[in-house]
């Protein structure tokens, strides 16, 4: 049988998953997707792939906010919201290359007023900072994974989003869209 091709994801579907924020984990992969989005990310970067990969996942300390063209040196959500741009830096990537960065620039100038690379980039960064994970093996948290989500209301456990649980929140977003609006099936998005 010819093999299922798998759709893009418009903007209209990351929208969807970014504003669904009922628990920690709604947030956290509402972050994960509106970056993933703005830097082309494959899941094993933003996200717990499974299977042996080359490609490393984007740690906390991976991402760069500026101002100005000056780093901006808090884990403060306001403060990291008001960069001009955002960079990511990948350690691997699976065409061999290392240590490449990417910049994006702010989308809007307001919360809540569409998709924003620095504004999404700026909550998970300062979510993932808050944690108090002190005997973890994310101590550091430059070392943090971006795919990082509490697991407790107190903050002191974590795991790792995998990329299933992406996946779902995307066809379910995309369900609630409408696929007769996107013009295909959600289980075509992969």
């Amino acid at each position: 049988p010819e093999p299922s091709q798998r759709q893009a994801l418009p903007a209209a579907v990351v929208d969807v998953v970014a504003k669904a924020r009922a628990t920690e984990m709604h947030r956290a992969i509402g972050q994960l997707v509106v970056g993933a989005f703005f830097f082309a990310m494959r899941s094993c970067e933003y996200s717990e792939a499974s299977g042996s990969r080359r490609t490393k996942t984007v740690r906390i300390g991976d991402i760069v906010f500026r101002l100005g063209g000056e780093p901006i040196c808090s884990a403060r959500e306001e403060v990291l919201a008001s960069a001009d741009t955002v960079s990511v830096t990948y350690r691997t990537q699976k065409n061999g290359e290392r240590g490449v960065t990417v910049t994006q620039h702010r989308t809007s100038a307001k919360p809540g007023t569409g998709l924003c690379p620095v504004r999404a980039l700026a909550g998970l960064v300062s979510r993932i900072s808050a944690y108090e994970l002190g005997t973890s093996p994310w101590k550091e948290v430059a070392a943090r994974p971006m795919n990082l989500v509490a697991t407790d209301e107190s903050r002191t456990r974590a795991t790792m989003i995998t990329a299933g649980e992406v996946l779902v929140h995307l066809r379910a977003a995309a369900i609630q869209y409408g696929e007769a609006r996107l013009g295909f099936a959600a289980s075509r998005i992969g």
